[in-house]
C-alpha cells in the first residue's frame, strides 16, 4: 500500500521540476525571447462580429481576471 503513495510522490516531483525549468529552458536552451508566447483572441461565440485581442504574449495557461 505504500509503492502506489511513492509513485505519485515521485510523478508530482518531477512534473513540478519540469514547470519550473521550462521558461528557462525557452529562452537559454531554444534561444527564443522572454516574451515569447501566442496572442489570445477572442471571439463571439456565433462567429458574429470581428476577433479582438486580449493580450499579446500569452503563455497557457492564461489567467483572465
Amino acid at each position: 500500500m505504500l509503492a502506489p503513495g511513492a509513485v505519485s510522490l515521485i510523478t508530482d516531483v518531477s512534473s513540478e521540476m519540469v514547470t519550473a525549468v521550462l521558461p528557462l529552458y525557452v529562452v537559454a536552451g531554444l534561444g527564443l525571447p522572454g516574451d515569447y508566447g501566442s496572442d489570445l483572441w477572442a471571439v463571439r461565440a456565433d462567429g458574429t462580429g470581428t476577433a479582438r485581442r486580449l493580450m499579446t504574449s500569452a503563455v497557457a495557461p492564461a489567467y483572465l481576471g
